[in-house]
């Protein structure tokens, strides 16, 4: 499995309280390092990844974190004149940086799917709202599909908020909006990370800052690759994740909710978190998970926690909320219990589902997207056939229309 973090967003983060002496191997935990790590003749395990920009700068400031010794030189990719980070769509498709961007980002990925003994797929982690993370990520996962066709294709991906942009919000939103529509026809699942949401949640925070969003994305991504990584036979390559979560090719946008959300040392009870899972401050995709209907769940816990425990309680609770869930997928829920608890918890659990729900996005989206382009607003900053602006707009308006139906069956 190999993953890519591409734009300034996905590569932007907060390094500077790591802690490199702060580890506890055991063998269950090295027996699927290789997922995601290569290790090398110096028994130095290094990740199996690409961080893209078309902007050193931000490249060369993880370089200087405490972390950068654990990548591989090469894991930084940008080209050769390198400027300025792209700032819409249509700059991170066709200009000329980001075509040899993806080009020499390619190659270090034959290179990796080279050592590979079987590889699986691929992993994304990139914004919506900025020009690399939006358009160079739509060029790279096109690349990806024409080159490998049949490997999957999974996306981490941060859709944009009014609350917390640092640039312009419409360009912004014509980004994230042309970026699901490619999404929809080529990824296999997107993981959905709504920063409306997490301001919601942070709201009351003195300092919102990228250190309290990523505590907030940070365990919840690495809960949720967990089946990936520990021995099980629930879910546990990209493939049979995608088949048990996805019912309709095109219905592939999942939300995460992770508990304790930020009460890193709370021993909470079995009970305890499945209450706090479909809690929706516990969020990180929607801001009311309870408002559409879930098509399937797979929930995965960390810690000492009995499987037959989850399994009594998960049954109670969805037996009891039974009208939460579509009735014409029978068995639509399964759980997990991984007994490595996730650093810093001492008991944690996400819960993965894919919800109607998502329809609050795009419909939040689609109205400020469907507000500007009836009036042209900000198009002259797109060198782009208006088409495509009228392409994704109703590709969009699919989509929701097919989720609204599934939502009143």
């Amino acid at each position: 499995m190999s993953g890519f973090y591409v734009g300034g967003k996905g590569n932007k983060s907060d390094n500077n309280n790591s802690n490199n002496s702060e580890r506890f191997y055991n063998d269950e935990q090295l027996e699927g390092i290789n997922v995601y790590f290569n290790e090398t003749e110096f028994n130095k395990y290094v990740p199996r990844c690409i961080l893209a920009d078309i902007n050193c700068t931000l490249l060369d400031t993880i370089k200087n974190k405490p972390l950068s010794n654990v990548f591989h030189p090469n894991s930084f990719v940008y080209p050769r004149y390198s400027g300025s980070s792209e700032i819409n769509f249509s700059d991170g498709w066709y200009s000329p940086e980001s075509c040899e961007l993806v080009e020499f980002a390619l190659d270090e990925v034959r290179k990796i799917v080279e050592l590979c003994d079987s590889l699986q797929g691929f992993q994304l982690c990139s914004s919506l709202g900025e020009g690399t993370g939006s358009g160079t990520t739509s060029l790279l996962i096109t690349k990806l599909r024409e080159e490998y066709p049949d490997k999957m294709l999974h996306t981490f991906s941060v859709i944009p908020s009014g609350y917390t942009s640092d640039t312009d919000i419409p360009l912004q939103i014509y980004n994230c909006v042309l970026t699901l529509s490619y999404f929809a026809e080529i990824v296999d699942a997107v993981f959905c990370i709504d920063n409306e949401q997490l301001y919601q949640r942070m709201r009351w925070s003195p300092v919102s800052s990228f250190k309290n969003f990523n505590k907030m994305i940070a365990p919840a991504m690495t809960a949720a690759t967990s089946s990936f990584r520990f021995r099980g036979d629930l879910n546990n390559d990209m493939r049979r994740f995608s088949t048990n979560l996805v019912p309709f090719p095109r219905l592939h946008f999942l939300q995460m909710n992770f508990a304790p959300l930020l009460n890193f040392e709370y021993i909470m009870s079995v009970p305890s978190l499945i209450h706090e899972l479909w809690f929706p401050k516990s969020s990180v995709s929607v801001v009311n998970s309870l408002a559409g209907k879930c098509l399937s769940i797979f929930s995965i816990f960390r810690g000492n926690i009995s499987q037959g425990e989850v399994d009594d309680c998960m049954g109670h609770f969805t037996d009891t909320n039974s009208s939460q869930f579509v009735e014409w997928i029978p068995n639509n829920t399964s759980s997990r219990v991984y007994s490595i608890p996730q650093h810093k918890f001492v008991r944690s659990a996400v819960m993965i589902s894919n919800s109607t729900s998502f329809t609050q996005t795009l419909q939040r989206l689609l109205r400020q997207f469907n507000y500007m382009l009836s009036r042209k607003a900000f198009l002259h900053y797109f060198e782009m056939d208006s088409l495509e602006f009228t392409h994704a707009d109703s590709n969009m308006s699919s989509l929701l229309n097919e989720y609204q139906m599934l939502e009143t069956t």
